[in-house]
């Protein structure tokens, strides 16, 4: 809503994620329902094949706006710039292209030079953060609201701890923080109402999020887990838990690999797949190739001699 945009916009969901975050889009400004796209072509050069009678509407109305929904940028942001640049070529102005990215960083070194400019023309717009998506005089329900009514307490509050937030509650000196995937990481929030508090992590919508709630419970049953409280919308809850981190309070090696294997030995008799899964030797192969990769040839090949004398007879 922050955007300024009205019912008076076409929203355009890159499928197939795009398109369910361009109906929120959509139901936050007023607008009709979202058109979609799909991009085509090289992952790094797509471009759009879509009839333009689709959004003629729309392309005359000159006072109308585009707003872009995706997932992205990844690699290359060609997902969003193929839209843009078909949009541009049906005599759309960039100033009237507005973009909802899924985070406030630009396209990734796969990107052209074309896509990189384009991309800094448009007006962007960024939920930077999660409760940000509706405004609060929104009647829409929210996470906390979710929560709230999971736990049964009202005067819940989230704190985030996604994008490497957690080290905060765990570290008070940031120069020991941990390298964190922040861009890979789920987003995951701490509620706190009173001295009680929760983890809030998203699990999945669906069968998918039933299944991890399921499997949490088991986790927590055999003492590998903390207890379940309950699946919102996607996202589990579970009591939080005040530990320590390995780096700050470290188990003896002895422990931790007996610790290690009891879980390992738990989850293999209790979480089987009914899919084969791959071989021991693909593994091996795998682990090499990242090993070059992230570590140079060198450490590959050192890892490849390693594993080469593990191998059964």
């Amino acid at each position: 809503q922050k955007s300024g945009l009205d019912a008076n916009t076409c929203v355009i969901g890159v499928r197939s994620i795009g398109l369910g975050l361009a109906a929120m889009v959509a139901a936050s400004i007023g607008a009709p329902a979202p058109f979609s796209v799909r991009p085509i072509g090289h992952p790094f050069r797509r471009y759009i094949n879509a009839d333009p009678q689709s959004i003629a509407t729309w392309m005359n109305n000159p006072s109308a706006r585009f707003a872009v929904v995706d997932e992205g940028p990844g690699l290359s942001g060609s997902s969003m710039h193929a839209v843009i640049m078909w949009l541009r070529e049906l005599g759309i102005d960039t100033d009237r292209i507005h973009l909802f990215p899924s985070h406030s960083g630009g396209p990734g070194i796969e990107a052209s030079r074309e896509a990189r400019e384009t991309w800094s023309r448009c007006p962007k717009h960024v939920a930077t953060a999660f409760e940000c998506t509706f405004s609060e005089s929104s009647k829409i329900p929210t996470l906390r609201d979710w929560v709230a009514e999971a736990v049964g307490r009202p005067e819940l509050g989230l704190t985030e701890l996604s994008g490497g937030e957690w080290r905060a509650a765990h570290y008070a000196d940031e120069g020991r923080w941990p390298p964190s995937p922040r861009g890979t990481e789920r987003r995951k929030f701490l509620a706190s109402a009173g001295r009680d508090r929760w983890l809030v992590k998203f699990a999945g919508l669906g069968e998918t999020g039933r299944r991890k709630k399921r499997t949490a419970t088991m986790l927590h049953e055999a003492e590998f887990g903390s207890q379940v409280v309950a699946l919102c919308h996607g996202f589990l809850v579970e009591r939080w838990i005040d530990g320590t981190t390995m780096d700050q309070a470290p188990l003896p090696r002895e422990r931790l690999i007996a610790e290690f294997t009891n879980y390992l030995a738990w989850r293999a008799l209790n979480l089987r797949t009914c899919e084969p899964g791959a071989s021991l030797l693909a593994l091996a192969e795998m682990a090499v190739s990242n090993t070059s990769e992230a570590l140079g040839e060198k450490r590959a090949a050192a890892l490849r001699g390693w594993l080469s004398k593990q191998a059964p007879a």
